[in-house]
């Protein structure tokens, strides 16, 4: 029987080695350079805190399926979708490594595939550790389409007696997008784990959310857990991220942090214009897209003692109003609402400590007979701090709307090609991989047939990260149909897209035209909303001057994106 504890060594030398019921050894013998004492399984729990993290330990047959029968060490792999899903040990010749390979088939929606293991939690600080999970994973196969499964890592802690205690999911990926690794904190922005917490079960999921025609799988090939205890052994980034108005919790031990990066709302666009003239005379210049709000970055803050701080997310703000053209049966072309200008966007705080003001509001477009673009909504001010060690970067003003038409047939004015981007890039972060958002550009030039023309998401140079951009300017479509409806453009990108525009031709009876609406900010974005399209109509018949009548209305600007905190700290 092999003696624990030996004076020279873990084991006796003269000893034959500790093995599982796979004859993989727990315990080695071997002294020789190179050897542990520890086997595969034991080494990979102390190094990297799950046994069998890099699947050196493979089922019993490699070429088959994992199963009851053909079980992975130290996981447990259980299909449930009539094993039309599999997971199999897959050996990469290059890395000279092993993986698992969770196959999703020809699943059906719904279906879905687990792998789970468990760690032990051993600490001396009454279970005030934090834990992330670090997972490197290839994608098999390449496809575009619409999501049709994805990949969730869960994390479940659970006290001495198998009650569930909490649960969080740590990252997931999709099959129609590019990945290399799955990595986070294992409970909800990081919070330390419960006191009474006895281990955790690590699962991977993969879910079926569609019938799988694609063929796509994932090989997982290592799974890393880390721990750090939060008043003592801190070793890793925790972040937590707010995309509304709440309460920063300050996690125990925790008295300084790593960084505050936030960001205010967009500006509102502007409302779209009307103008009136002959069919002979030009259309009228676009709206104004909102501008963008700046980021701020307060590093190394000092909480003292506080224990929580408010966190208000600044809103975005409200496009402006389309103006409104009225005409009597009897009276002239009369304007019943200006255009008006969008909203700035709010302030985005952190307690006192830091203050981020929005993007400001896109103007209207020229109204009546005046055919000038309004200008864009301008960039936020600078932010404002109580402590030191502010970093700014700015956003983008929105795109100004276009010039008047130059066609005979009295095109609208295209809008401006987008919002200007921010002159400042910065360094890749990693716990800044939030940001780097571009906005939408607006409309392009005059189209046919009431056809939107939509913005298009502008590209950053290569190695640097442009910061918030503002809407674009109004989209430049038209048509002479009368009446004429153009639908809302939705916004591309962060910024919204400018709205579509329409031309009317007023004859005798009632006629309505309504131009697009602008595009509304991404949520969260920090971008301006697009520009309201503009409306001309067409005076030039005489009889539709004295016994035409009706009401045309220009499109409204879309509402700039709300803003975003997210705190940083080493936990």
């Amino acid at each position: 029987m092999p003696q624990y504890g030996s004076s020279q060594n873990l084991i006796s030398t003269n000893l034959s080695q500790t093995v599982d019921n796979q004859g993989n050894p727990v315990i080695s013998a071997d002294t020789g350079f190179g050897a542990s004492p520890l086997g595969y399984a034991a080494r990979a729990q102390a190094l990297f805190g799950l046994p069998n993290s890099t699947f050196e330990l493979t089922p019993p047959d490699t070429t088959a399926v994992i199963s009851a029968a053909n079980p992975l060490p130290y996981w447990d792999v259980q299909d449930y979708s009539a094993a039309v899903m599999s997971g199999s040990a897959v050996y990469d010749s290059t890395t000279n490594s092993w993986g698992v390979k969770l196959d999703p088939g020809t699943a059906a929606a719904n279906d879905y595939i687990t792998m789970t293991t468990r760690s032990y939690l051993i600490n001396d600080d009454n279970l005030s550790l934090r834990q992330q999970a670090l997972v490197v994973v290839s994608k098999n196969g390449t496809y575009a389409g619409t999501t049709q499964w994805n990949l969730k890592l869960t994390a479940s802690y659970y006290d001495s007696t198998d009650t569930l205690l909490q649960s969080g999911t740590v990252a997931t990926i999709y099959d129609n997008a590019t990945w290399t690794s799955m990595a986070g904190t294992t409970t909800t922005g990081g919070s330390a784990i419960n006191a009474a917490a006895h281990y955790v079960d690590l699962t991977f999921t993969l879910t079926a959310t569609a019938t799988v025609t694609s063929a796509t799988s994932v090989t997982i090939k290592s799974c890393l857990l880390q721990t750090s205890s939060g008043a003592g052994g801190k070793s890793f980034v925790v972040t937590e991220t707010f995309t509304s108005s709440g309460t920063f919790n300050v996690p125990t031990g925790i008295t300084s942090l790593l960084a505050v990066i936030a960001y205010g709302g967009g500006g509102g666009g502007g409302g779209g214009a009307i103008t009136w003239a002959p069919t002979g005379s030009f259309g009228t210049g676009g709206a104004g897209g909102g501008g963008g709000s700046r980021l701020a970055i307060l590093r190394d803050l000092s909480l003292g003692t506080a224990t929580s701080v408010s966190v208000g997310i600044g809103a975005g703000g409200a496009g402006g109003g389309g103006a409104v053209y009225q005409r009597t049966s009897t009276g002239t072309a009369s304007v019943g609402t200006n255009g008006t200008a969008g909203a700035s966007g709010g302030a985005t705080t952190f307690g006192a400590y830091l203050s981020v003001p929005g993007g400001g509001g896109g103007n209207p477009g020229g109204t009546g007979n005046v055919d000038q673009g309004g200008n864009g909504g301008t960039v936020a001010g600078a932010a404002t701090a109580t402590a030191l060690g502010v970093v700014e970067y700015l956003g983008g003003t929105g795109g100004k709307g276009g010039a008047v038409g130059t066609a005979s047939n009295g095109a609208v004015g295209a809008g401006e090609a987008g919002g200007t981007a921010a002159t400042r890039g910065m360094s890749s972060v990693f716990y800044l991989t939030n940001f780097g958002t571009i906005g939408s550009a607006g409309g392009s030039a005059s189209g046919t047939g009431g056809t939107i023309v939509l913005g298009t998401p502008g590209t950053p140079s290569a190695g640097t990260n442009y910061l918030i951009e503002g809407g674009g300017g109004s989209g430049g479509t038209n048509t002479t149909a009368s009446p004429d409806t153009v639908g809302a453009s939705s916004g591309g990108g962060a910024g919204g897209g400018g709205g579509g525009a329409s031309m009317a031709v007023t004859t005798a009876g009632t006629t309505t035209p309504i131009a697009g609406n602008g595009g509304n900010a991404g949520a969260n974005s920090g971008a301006g909303g697009g520009a309201g399209g503009v409306i001309k109509v067409d005076t030039s018949s005489t009889a539709g001057q004295s016994s035409s009548k009706g009401t045309a209305t220009a499109g409204n600007g879309g509402s700039g994106g709300s803003g975003l905190v997210t705190v940083a700290w080493i936990g």
